[in-house]
């Protein structure tokens, strides 16, 4: 696992080994359900942080995506995705 310093905070970075998919479906089903307040990402918690760098990146990684999709929206990952999803877990 590689690990990339910025600004003195590590982070894991994200390549081959770390898949990951665009934010977009995810925000825009967060955005329809009626923010993420709404869907359980109040100010301040991991998951809203979750979603304000996704929104910054433009990406998540699966694992992110698999979580967020479920514990948000109440969804699996496949039916945010689609064929993006199936594409980047295998």
């Amino acid at each position: 696992m590689e690990v990339i310093r910025r600004c003195g905070r590590a982070r894991v970075a994200s390549g081959p080994r770390h898949p990951r998919v665009a934010a977009a479906p995810l925000l825009r089903l967060v955005i329809a359900r009626g923010g993420p307040g709404a869907c359980g990402a109040r100010g301040g918690t991991a998951a809203e942080q979750a979603l304000v760098r996704a929104r910054r990146q433009g990406w998540l990684t699966i694992w992110a995506a698999d979580e967020l999709a479920v514990r948000l929206l109440g969804m699996s990952p496949l039916e945010v995705w689609g064929d993006e999803w199936l594409e980047a877990a295998n």
